[in-house]
């Protein structure tokens, strides 16, 4: 077996070890936490002010947690 191919098994291997899968779980959950403190944030400092444009929040996708479980950063979009 080449050396890339057993480094690729071991990445598998270690991304989809349970504790792992918690840890991307709890980092993806502390993401969807965090852009809706943002998200209310913004809410609450748009109520307060008169602007006529607004700066649209950005949101975490819920859709794009096995993403983290595969290692890749979450889908942010803008609302």
């Amino acid at each position: 077996m080449s050396r890339m191919a057993l480094t690729s098994r071991i990445q598998c291997a270690i991304r989809h070890h349970p504790a792992v899968t918690l840890a991307s779980a709890t980092l993806a959950s502390t993401f969807a936490y965090a852009n809706y403190v943002e998200y209310d944030a913004w809410r609450h400092s748009n109520r307060e002010s008169s602007s006529s444009s607004l700066i649209l929040p950005r949101r975490y996708d819920p859709d794009a947690l096995s993403d983290h479980c595969l290692g890749k950063t979450p889908h942010i979009r803008h609302s």
